[in-house]
């Protein structure tokens, strides 16, 4: 069980160091887009997503690691040095998939992504809500809050928590916790606009489906 309560903080914690890579400017944030765009499929790690439209996964393997799959590069200035930086961040923590928004937010300074870590353990869903207040304010976030939400592929724990960035900014970000198969998936999003990173959020994990079973 203990190792169970270190994978999840080491989570929250690389959550928070990949949302405030870049210095923040305060602006104006740029629309988001609603509709969805593909799926993808991680097969090594057992799992499924459909990213939202405008989304774009970043390679974390080592040959090309921060290439975009996609061509958001072309039209967002900032969006491939930002990708690469968080990538290497990504994949330094152990992260199994990272994806990132090529509309950018706070004068480009910051693109809103997502990031999934997989790891070994098993915990009901009552003891990771606990678990996660305590552990998630450990990090220093603030407004937290957590509940359990139900889905197409089960139960999962949801918190939702605000960021202190540089530059006066602040990120909001949403993380869920859902066992399977005795590994803890923990999918992460971060945005600067609240209610767009929600809908991104609730986007994905509507799609989300496992892929290996036992």
């Amino acid at each position: 069980m203990e190792r169970t309560r270190t994978a999840v903080l080491v989570a929250a914690t690389l959550a928070l160091g990949l949302a405030v890579t870049a210095a923040l400017t305060v602006g104006t944030a740029l629309p988001a887009r609603a509709a969805t765009g593909s799926r993808v499929t991680d097969s090594t790690d057992g799992f499924s997503v459909v990213l939202p439209q405008g989304w774009n996964q970043v390679s974390l393997s080592g040959s090309d690691i921060g290439a975009i799959i996609g061509d958001a590069h072309k039209a967002a200035p900032g969006f491939n040095q930002s990708a690469i930086s968080d990538a290497h961040a990504a994949a330094k923590q152990g992260l199994k998939f990272f994806a990132v928004s090529s509309t950018g937010e706070y004068s480009r300074s910051f693109f809103p992504n997502m990031n999934v870590g997989v790891y070994p353990g098993s915990l009901s869903t009552a003891l990771l809500d606990a678990q996660v207040k305590i552990q998630l304010a450990q990090t220093g976030v603030k407004n937290i809050k957590t509940k359990t939400a139900h889905f197409a592929f089960g139960s999962a724990i949801v918190g939702t928590y605000d960021i202190a960035a540089t530059g006066g900014a602040t990120l909001s970000g949403t993380q869920f916790y859902a066992p399977h198969a005795d590994h803890i998936y923990i999918v992460t999003f971060t945005d600067a606009n609240q209610s767009k990173g929600t809908k991104a959020a609730g986007v994905a994990m509507a799609s989300w489906r496992y892929t290996k079973h036992g």
